[in-house]
């Protein structure tokens, strides 16, 4: 990812978001008050200032953190906690509870105020699609993340990322 996007990222998930311009996703999601697409209680970022081209992000407020989820550029999806006040760089040790059931470990890398986790493991984005839930324990505290609806989230970036790759295509 990009470190522009990063950063970007970054504000959108301390809830700072910058200004967007957005875009119909296919089958016209629904919307919320300031015309954004969401998911459930995702919100759907696809244009962001200073960042060319289209950007597919999904964003969610949580009771302790702020979670987004992105696709990378070789279609793994990417979730990323976010806290006003965190200062970490580098791997960190991490476990995840999704609603209650025992944690389990994931890797995870620090990068200012975001926690990252690459999602490769399949059998984990497929219980997440229905998670409600995530307490997360790092070696700076436990944090609770509302994640409700990420599977219709993740379905939502997958379209997005289809019409990113033919829009690529169409202007090659």
């Amino acid at each position: 990812m990009p470190l522009v996007t990063l950063l970007l990222s970054a504000a959108v998930a301390l809830g700072a978001p910058p200004t967007v311009v957005l875009e119909p996703l296919p089958a016209g999601p629904a919307r919320d008050d300031d015309g954004s697409p969401i998911a459930g209680q995702w919100r759907l970022l696809q244009h962001m200032p200073m960042v060319e081209g289209p950007v597919c992000l999904a964003r969610t407020t949580g009771p302790d953190v702020n979670t987004s989820l992105t696709i990378n550029k070789v279609g793994v999806p990417v979730l990323v906690t976010a806290r006003a006040g965190w200062m970490h760089n580098g791997p960190v040790p991490a476990t995840v509870s999704i609603d209650g059931e025992p944690p389990r470990p994931v890797e995870a890398n620090a990068v200012i105020n975001l926690v990252l986790v690459l999602l490769k493991d399949r059998a984990l984005v497929e219980r997440l699609r229905t998670a409600r839930t995530l307490d997360w324990t790092f070696p700076f505290g436990k944090f609770r993340a509302g994640v409700s609806d990420l599977g219709a989230a993740l379905d939502a970036l997958s379209a997005c990322e289809r019409l990113r790759a033919k829009a690529a295509a169409n202007a090659g």
